[in-house]
């Protein structure tokens, strides 16, 4: 009898909701693809509904409005590419299925890639989270999300969180300093590019690392600098001539070291600190990538109408160099030379 009963549950969750995709069906047949969409989210029950009527098999129907879910994401693409009702599929099929664990991950990917709707992911996977503590990916996803919102303090702790669970790869440490560097945490952020370029085998993430530290490295007493010349301009009205006035003053109890052998130099007509041996690496850096320029005119024919046109070339973007000062290159095109949109470390904020 047991048996007998569960076929015929089993048969009228079917029944429910197959009814329910065959309305679906039968209204839109013939309807252009907005009144497709517009139809799989008004004939969509809401969570109380659906409980009652999937009898007790609930993880059935959340098995159903998953395939739903996937026919409203492909007749939006197909259209629009637009997904407003996104979240309210993925709340129903949590709420059927708590327990749906890679619905948390995608789901959170769809709504912060294809909703652009962040918060909505964000309300997804901490759900997934409180389920799934341990789960990596649910972590690091979580963690983009809110970086897409600007609240780096919650995202660095997830992605923190994210690389002390099991199976976690190590690339994750990349978006951990990433964080503290948003945060303007830069003593942390250095750390962790510290940690990373001494612990990978990965050749072009050390490499990557290393330059992070360097400009860390000469970052952080650069910013001191800064904010001395701040103090300074505060009591004169001008800018000190060099690092060693600010000692004078009584600003700075002694000039910051550079860090390579270099010095730091305050220009004083566009309010910023720079390390000679930075700007000495961006010279080189940009001569190497405007004799690159040329190189890619002789071997196509015509200059590269971008920066991406050199990355995206199979000899020439080989040992691309990364920008010293964490600014961007880009091609003058009257001049045909490689320039740069930042050549320092830090501004000096004057009120």
């Amino acid at each position: 009898m047991s048996r007998l009963k569960n076929i015929f549950l089993t048969g009228m969750i079917f029944i429910i909701l197959g009814a329910s995709v065959f309305l679906t069906s039968s209204i839109v047949k013939g309807k252009t693809w907005k009144d497709k969409g517009m139809m799989e989210t008004i004939v969509l029950p809401d969570s109380e509904i659906m409980q009652r009527a999937s009898l007790g098999y609930t993880n059935l129907a959340a098995d159903l409005i998953w395939l739903r879910t996937i026919r409203y994401i492909n007749i939006h693409n197909k259209g629009d590419k637009k997904y407003p009702e996104l979240p309210r599929f993925f709340k129903l099929i949590t709420d059927l299925d708590e327990n749906f664990k890679d619905i948390y991950r995608v789901g959170g990917e769809a709504l912060r890639e294809l909703s652009k709707d962040p918060k909505s992911s964000i309300s997804l996977l901490e759900k997934g989270r409180s389920i799934y503590p341990d789960d990596w990916k649910i972590a690091y996803e979580s963690g983009r999300s809110y970086s897409l919102t600007n609240q780096w303090e919650l995202a660095t702790k997830s992605f923190e969180e994210s690389l002390k669970m099991p199976e976690a790869p190590e690339w994750i440490a990349i978006h951990v300093a990433e964080g503290y560097y948003r945060q303007r945490d830069y003593m942390k952020s250095l750390y962790w590019w510290f940690r990373i370029s001494s612990t990978t085998n990965n050749k072009e993430v050390a490499a990557m690392a290393r330059s992070k530290v360097l400009y860390l490295d000469t970052l952080i007493p650069a910013i001191r600098i800064a904010e001395s010349c701040k103090l300074f301009w505060e009591k004169y009205r001008r800018l000190p001539h060099d690092p060693e006035e600010l000692v004078r003053a009584g600003f700075l109890d002694f000039v910051p070291e550079e860090p390579f052998n270099g010095r730091f130099v305050i220009d004083r007509k566009n309010f910023t600190i720079e390390s000679t041996y930075i700007s000495s690496l961006l010279l080189n850096c940009l001569e190497e990538l405007s004799a690159k320029v040329r190189m890619y005119k002789d071997k196509h024919g015509n200059y590269p109408v971008s920066i991406d046109d050199l990355k995206n070339d199979e000899e020439l973007g080989l040992n691309f160099p990364m920008h010293p000062y964490e600014g961007e290159y880009y091609i003058d095109h009257s001049s045909k030379r490689v320039m740069s949109t930042k050549d320092y470390l830090a501004r000096i904020e004057i009120n």
